[in-house]
């Protein structure tokens, strides 16, 4: 589970490479991993140096994740106090799930796996990512927290996703030096960290 920087894009929080050594709270033993999505609403990100990788600008799902056992993904939306928001996509599962089978948490190129045995091993998850929500919010596997009350929300008959047909861009933005780029999504193909 993460702590979240509410106050800009030039906070430790957000950096790819993190360096902070900040506590984070202890998660609950269902949560798996935070994933997530930035809009900067049309605008330049001129108070980021350091490398950001905030995701796209609209929520997504990752299918293989929703195919782990047990697993749901509850969606959030934080407006930051630059005027950007903030899409939270955080999973659930009450099953046992490896480390080896998640995805490295928001924000993050790759994800460090402490073993059992002791050894520490890393993986790059570069697994497709869904823009269409619906289908998840139909079947159930992707909920929503409420902006008003804050509670976790699940479609019913008398209660659509607020968060379905976001517009934005649907590519992952690198922000650094006070400009954006953006990088191609991920294609779910094993990816060598040591090519060319």
């Amino acid at each position: 589970m993460r702590a979240f920087d509410p106050f800009g894009l030039d906070g430790y929080w957000w950096h790819e490479t993190y360096l902070l050594d900040a506590k984070e709270p202890k998660p609950p033993e269902t949560f798996k991993v935070l994933l997530g999505a930035l809009s900067l609403r049309d605008r330049s990100p001129t108070e980021v140096i350091d490398d950001v990788v905030p995701g796209p600008d609209v929520p997504f799902v990752v299918p293989r994740l929703l195919r782990l056992p047990g697993m749901v993904a509850v969606l959030a939306k934080r407006d930051l106090t630059s005027g950007d928001t903030a899409w939270m996509i955080s999973y659930w599962s009450r099953e046992t799930i490896a480390a080896r089978s998640l995805h490295q948490p928001w924000l993050r190129q790759d994800m460090w796996i402490k073993h059992d045995d002791g050894p520490v091993t890393w993986k790059i998850a570069n697994d497709e990512w869904d823009y269409d929500l619906r289908p998840y919010v139909d079947d159930g596997r992707l909920l929503w927290l409420d902006s008003i009350d804050g509670s976790i929300r699940r479609a019913t008959a008398g209660d659509r996703c607020p968060f379905l047909d976001i517009p934005g861009g649907r590519r992952p933005q690198v922000l650094a030096q006070g400009q954006r780029s953006f990088q191609r999504n991920p294609d779910g193909t094993a990816l060598n960290p040591f090519a060319d």
